[in-house]
């Protein structure tokens, strides 16, 4: 998971271009990437950090997503693995457009 204004706070060479080169990397088997449109850093905390002009649905989407890997991948649950890879998560999520849900 991660945004396509997702830059570091800490090492500013850790771009949002760098974070999406390591699922283009992985071999294919179980490998799931979420690219939210406008998503930075501070989409995936629910800390004080939170910038005010969050996207509304990155966080639900976050939750719901990340519930389903350790659902299938912890539980073995078969149907939360299956949601996974298909295209529902874009809608249960209210993914717009621009935002990418892919799996290898």
């Amino acid at each position: 998971m991660t945004g396509t204004e997702d830059g570091s706070p800490i090492t500013p060479e850790t771009t949002p271009e760098l974070r999406r080169e390591v699922y283009a990397a992985l071999p294919a088997g179980d490998k799931y990437q979420l690219v939210f449109e406008g998503g930075n850093h501070f989409a995936f905390s629910d800390t004080g950090f939170q910038d005010e002009n969050r996207i509304a649905h990155h966080h639900p989407a976050i939750q719901q997503i990340s519930t389903r890997f350790w659902d299938a991948y912890l539980k073995g649950d078969a149907a939360a693995k299956t949601w996974l890879q298909s295209a529902a998560p874009r809608e249960a999520c209210d993914l717009v457009e621009k935002d990418v849900w892919e799996w290898k």
